[in-house]
C-alpha cells in the first residue's frame, strides 16, 4: 500500500530525471513531469470521482494514517492522477501535430447516446471497447499518428507487474481493430514505480513527480464553487464515435476458434492452428481458447472424489496461455446452483485447484454463450486429451 506521506509532498521538492524514452516522438514535457495544474483552471473538478466513502471518513474524523482512510485516499489519488495527466496530454496533443487524432473523454467529449458495442464513452465517461454487452478493455487515453495507435496507461501504483499483464490484452485488441497500424503504449508512472526496464519494447515510459492530492480533495469535499470549464480546441481532437475499427465480436470469435480447431477431418483437434500468429494474438486477448468438453465421468480419472452435479454434464475444456508463455489445459465446471469453478489439474502430480469465477465476469459470460455452441461433436475423448497434453508439453519445452 502506498503511504499517505509519500503523496503529501509538493512537486517542487521532487526533481527527477525522466526515464529514457524508447520513442523519438514522445518526449515528456516539464509540465507533465511536474503535473502542473495552475493553467488548468478548475477543469479537474469536472471529472467524476468516487469520494462518497472518503467524505464520510473525513466527516467522522477517521485518522488519516488508518488503513481504512489510506485505502480510500489512495483510490482518490489514482483517479485524480489520471485526470491531471489527461488534461496535460490534451495540451500536449494540441502542440504536437504528429498526433493526428486524440480521442476526447470526460468533460471534454460531447454527450452521445449510450451505445452497446464498439468504441464508446461509458457512463463513467471513460474510453472503452465493448462487445456483447461486456467491456473488453478500458483505455486511460487513446491517440493516433500516421502509422501508429497509442494507448495510454497512467497509474500511481509503485508495483507495475499487474499493469504489465494488462498490456498484452490491450495491445492484442488494438492489433485486431487496427491491423494496418503499429500498436504502441504510453505508460505514465509516478516517482518510485518499479520494473521500468522490463516493460515491452512497444512502451514509452514517462515518470512524473509525486504530488499533494489533499488540497484537491478538500476543495471537492467543501463543495467549493467551480470556475468555468476551460474547453480547448484542436483539429486533431476527435470524438470516440469517429473511430472506424475493423469489426470484431468477442463471442463470435471464440465460437469461430472452437469450430476452426475442430474442423480438420484428419485430427480431433488441430493443434497447429493454435500456433499461427493470428491465433497467438487471440491467446493474448482472451487468455484461454475453448477446444471442446469432457464429461463428469471423465474428470474422475483425475479427481476420483468429484461428485458435483454439472449442468448439461459438460465440463468445458480450454487451452490457456499463461503470462510466462507456458500453455496449460484448464477446465470449467458449471454447477446446478449456477456457480462456476475453474479447475486446474497438474497432470504429473495429480494436484487439483478449484477457483470460483465471478458470476458477472467474462468467463461466466463465455460459458453461458458456449452452452449453446458446445454440441456433441465437440466431445473430447481421453485419448485426444492425452495427445493434447503431450503436444502442449512439447511447446513448453521448446
Amino acid at each position: 500500500m502506498i503511504s499517505l506521506q509519500n503523496h503529501l509532498q509538493q512537486s517542487s521538492g521532487n526533481k527527477i530525471k525522466p526515464y529514457m524514452n524508447r520513442s523519438n516522438h514522445l518526449q515528456i514535457t516539464q509540465e507533465i513531469k511536474e503535473l502542473k495544474t495552475d493553467d488548468l483552471g478548475d477543469n479537474i473538478y469536472y471529472y467524476s470521482y468516487h469520494i462518497k466513502h472518503i467524505k464520510s471518513l473525513l466527516k467522522n474524523n477517521v485518522a488519516h494514517d488508518s488503513e481504512q482512510f489510506l485505502s480510500a485516499y489512495n483510490s482518490f489519488i489514482g483517479e485524480l492522477y489520471e485526470n491531471i495527466v489527461y488534461e496535460r496530454l490534451l495540451r500536449y496533443a494540441k502542440e504536437n501535430k504528429f498526433i493526428t487524432k486524440f480521442v476526447l473523454k470526460g468533460p471534454h467529449q460531447n454527450k452521445k447516446e449510450y451505445v452497446k458495442k464498439g468504441f464508446l464513452i461509458d457512463r463513467k465517461e471513460q474510453i472503452v471497447y465493448k462487445s456483447g454487452y461486456k467491456d473488453v478493455n478500458e483505455f486511460d487515453g487513446l491517440f493516433f499518428t500516421n502509422d501508429s495507435v497509442y494507448f495510454v496507461e497512467s497509474t500511481i501504483v509503485n508495483l507495475t507487474s499487474s499493469l504489465r499483464k494488462r498490456l498484452r490484452k490491450k495491445k492484442a485488441l488494438l492489433e485486431i481493430l487496427f491491423p494496418k497500424l503499429q500498436v504502441k503504449a504510453l505508460i505514465i508512472l509516478s516517482q518510485g514505480a518499479t520494473g521500468l526496464k522490463v516493460f515491452p519494447d512497444y512502451c514509452t515510459i514517462w515518470v512524473t513527480n509525486n504530488f499533494d492530492a489533499m488540497p484537491y480533495l478538500q476543495a471537492m469535499v467543501s463543495n467549493k464553487p467551480k470556475q468555468k470549464f476551460l474547453r480547448i480546441e484542436s483539429k486533431n481532437f476527435v470524438e470516440v464515435d469517429s473511430l472506424h475499427p475493423y469489426r470484431f465480436n468477442y463471442f463470435d470469435t471464440l465460437s469461430w476458434i472452437l469450430k476452426k480447431c475442430r474442423s480438420n477431418e484428419l485430427v480431433s483437434v488441430d493443434l497447429n492452428f493454435f500456433r499461427s500468429q493470428k491465433v497467438e494474438r487471440y491467446f493474448d486477448l482472451f487468455g484461454k481458447l475453448y477446444i471442446g468438453y469432457i464429461t463428469p465421468k471423465q474428470i474422475k480419472n483425475f479427481i476420483p472424489s468429484f461428485e458435483k452435479t454439472i449442468v448439461d454434464k459438460i465440463i468445458y475444456t480450454t487451452i490457456e496461455k499463461k503470462d510466462s508463455g507456458e500453455y496449460i489445459i484448464v477446465f470449467f465446471a458449471k454447477y446446478e446452483d449456477g456457480t462456476l469453478d475453474r479447475i486446474d489439474i497438474d497432470f504429473q502430480t495429480s494436484q487439483v485447484q478449484y477457483t470460483k469465477k465471478d458470476p458477472k465476469g467474462f468467463t461466466s459470460s463465455e460459458v453461458k454463450y458456449m452452452q449453446f455452441v458446445m454440441t456433441q461433436k465437440y466431445f473430447l475423448s481421453m485419448k485426444t486429451l492425452n495427445v493434447i497434453q503431450n503436444k502442449i508439453s512439447s511447446w513448453n519445452n521448446n
